[in-house]
């Protein structure tokens, strides 16, 4: 494999050795694993968590803090609890016990009223009124339209580069130009793409991406008390836009609607929390994340410009190399025990996602990023085609090029809480890679990230071509 490395300078955690045998609890000590998780939110970290998540997989493959969390950092510990129905959500339940008077809060109702709080019967009934519309085939059937959305602000995206100031005219590419791709394309193409899955008017993308970006905070782990506010707000916002807009009849709210009349909190739950929250705030990420992993690997970018077929594992590689969630909290229902540690009922716990997908005992040479890691046996993706026409979505990594293959990635879930939005996310980032490939000879990116310890976004991406 060509294979090119990401150097970051280690992140200084003495205080946080190897256990000492196996999957035992070893001597890590429990404040120094809190200030780690706390470093998680630094501007240094925003950037690069890689050197902190390293080090707490290299502690242990399961951790405790000095508050009494576990941490789950290896990739069959996180794999193993994902797909395990007996760590559940933090649910409204949970929450009652541990954080009085949350419900006060509108966008913590409307996390914990959608498929990231809930569990069991109410789990399973809001998914089914929500995965006709997201399944694999349904969002293929949006490809054209989506795709003429995506050309639409790739072309926009073009003409800011020829515009700018520094453009080096005349030059059709605006080569030596710079623009924001976060504003122009990352931060638009998946509130659009909600407007044409929901039915909803497309003048409407810059308010939900709007409220997307305030309600994520609630999903944060240990938001602020001035976010959770921002939180609330937009979330008393979209609660009336929701309750009054008027969306077109082959849409997904419309049909919710049918099938749920006399249950908006419902519908409020499943389009707020689980696809405006989820499906804007880490396709936006991702968006921005495999253009600015090309750019810091040209070789990697054309590789998949000389074979249109890498794109898909590309995508792939991107959500193993720089997941948009870096976490995701679940609780023990039953009784246990966890790497050595005890595990009581209502055990919260950690999974670090990220730490997971540099974990050497999954993935061979994990900091090297390899667009072909994942990919899939050209005959089946082939029956798809490539750029607008269809990256195939074959399953990926079916017959490595070096014997076994990699395990999936774990970025949307295992199990019951697998992400119903996966194959949307896919598509849009497929078709954004594909088509600016093909616009765009070679470009250079500057990220600027947003606060956050687990959710990952762009306040700015500028790219110069």
């Amino acid at each position: 494999m060509a294979l090119r490395t990401l150097g970051t300078a280690p992140w200084k955690a003495a205080s946080l050795p190897r256990p000492r045998s196996g999957d035992g609890p070893g001597d890590h000590d429990p404040a120094a694993v809190s200030r780690a998780l706390f470093e998680l939110g630094s501007a240094a970290c925003r950037r690069d968590p890689h050197p902190v998540l390293n080090a707490l997989r290299e502690a242990g493959p399961v951790l405790r803090t000095r508050e009494g969390l576990l941490v789950a950092t290896s990739h069959a510990v996180v794999s193993r609890l994902l797909a395990d129905p007996s760590w559940a959500m933090i649910d409204a339940g949970w929450r009652d016990g541990v954080t009085p008077g949350w419900q006060d809060n509108g966008a913590l109702r409307i996390i914990h009223g959608s498929l990231l709080g809930l569990d069991g019967p109410d789990h399973a009934r809001h998914r089914r009124l929500t995965i006709g519309a997201l399944t694999r085939a349904a969002v293929e059937r949006l490809r054209p339209r989506l795709a003429g959305i995506v050309d639409r602000l790739l072309d926009e995206f073009v003409d800011a580069l020829r515009a700018a100031p520094n453009s080096a005219d005349p030059n059709p590419a605006g080569v030596g130009a710079a623009a924001d791709f976060h504003r122009l394309v990352a931060a638009r193409l998946p509130a659009l793409a909600l407007c044409a899955l929901f039915g909803l008017p497309e003048s409407d993308h810059g308010f939900l991406a709007a409220c997307a970006r305030e309600l994520a905070y609630a999903h944060e782990f240990g938001p602020s008390r001035a976010q959770l506010r921002a939180a609330a707000e937009q979330a008393d916002v979209l609660t009336r836009y929701l309750r009054t807009v008027q969306a077109a009849p082959d849409g997904l709210l419309a049909e919710l609607r049918r099938q749920a009349p006399d249950h908006l909190d419902d519908i409020v739950g499943l389009v707020g929390g689980t696809v405006v929250v989820a499906g804007w705030e880490t396709t936006t990420f991702s968006l921005g994340d495999v253009v600015s992993l090309l750019a810091r690997f040209p070789d990697q970018a054309e590789r998949v410009r000389q074979d249109p077929y890498l794109v898909r594992s590309a995508v792939e590689e991107m959500l193993r190399f720089e997941p948009p969630v870096l976490a995701v909290m679940r609780r023990a229902t039953a009784a246990g025990e966890l790497g050595g540690e005890e595990v009581a009922v209502g055990q919260p716990a950690l999974l670090l996602i990220g730490a997971a997908h540099r974990d050497p005992a999954a993935f061979p040479e994990p900091e090297y990023f390899d667009v072909s890691r994942f990919e899939a046996g050209r005959a089946e993706v082939g029956r798809a085609g490539v750029g607008h026409a269809g990256v195939g979505h074959a399953e990926l990594g079916r017959a490595g090029a070096e014997g076994a293959p990699p395990p999936r990635a774990l970025t949307f879930g295992r199990g019951a809480h697998l992400c119903v939005g996966m194959h949307l996310n896919r598509l849009e980032v497929e078709l954004v890679l594909a088509g600016l490939l093909e616009r765009l000879p070679v470009w250079s990116a500057e990220g600027v990230y947003a606060p956050g310890r687990i959710l990952r976004s762009f306040s700015s991406l500028t790219l110069r071509c």
